[in-house]
């Protein structure tokens, strides 16, 4: 049986949820009135997803992770609609399982977010003095151990502090130094 301090969380996080797919599904209704109007495309073709969009497809991912949804069921959801892409998809789901559980959902929306609206702050820091020369793992790695660190309250080298650099955003290393940087950082994450 469960407590009633378990209970009421789970009201309050069913709540939330249920505020966030409404507005999701709000969004959806409006895309296909304004594809109906012609004034928007829903092609493979169409514009990259916008940073409102982005952060609230982060934060219901993050909700339904932390709810106990799996990595697939996840990306099931989101591909449900037809309106994402594959990468788009992907994308996402990286962020919310990249980060782990520890990182909350509200947090890890709004960096998604204030990353999105200043795109040419981390483009100013494409390949810092303190990447160069590093294997895309060793930058995953870094990188992810200071964003976890830094969301559970743990202080960081400032050398290890930085932006990922275009030359890695696509190789593979990088997400395996990134779930070995996570779990260094915060052994409780699987």
């Amino acid at each position: 049986m469960l407590s009633s301090r378990t209970a009421s969380y789970n009201q309050v996080r069913f709540l939330e949820i249920d505020h966030y797919l409404e507005a999701f599904v709000v969004h959806l209704k409006n895309t296909v009135i304004l594809a109906a109007l012609g004034l928007f495309s829903l092609s493979a073709t169409s514009a990259p997803l916008s940073c409102h969009m982005r952060r609230d497809l982060v934060k219901l991912s993050a909700m339904l992770r932390d709810g106990g949804s799996s990595e697939s069921d996840v990306k099931r959801a989101l591909g449900a609609g037809n309106e994402l892409s594959t990468q788009e998809i992907q994308q996402v789901v990286q962020l919310v399982y990249g980060s782990g559980k520890k990182v909350q959902p509200a947090a890890l929306s709004e960096s998604v977010y204030v990353t999105c609206l200043n795109p040419t702050s981390a483009a100013k820091s494409e390949e810092s003095k303190k990447t160069a020369g590093l294997k895309c793992f060793d930058v995953g790695y870094r990188y992810a151990f200071v964003a976890t660190s830094t969301m559970i309250g743990k202080a960081v080298n400032p050398e290890w502090d930085f932006a990922v650099p275009s030359r890695c955003r696509q190789d593979p290393q990088l997400k395996t130094g990134m779930t070995a940087g996570t779990k260094a950082a915060d052994p409780g994450v699987k």
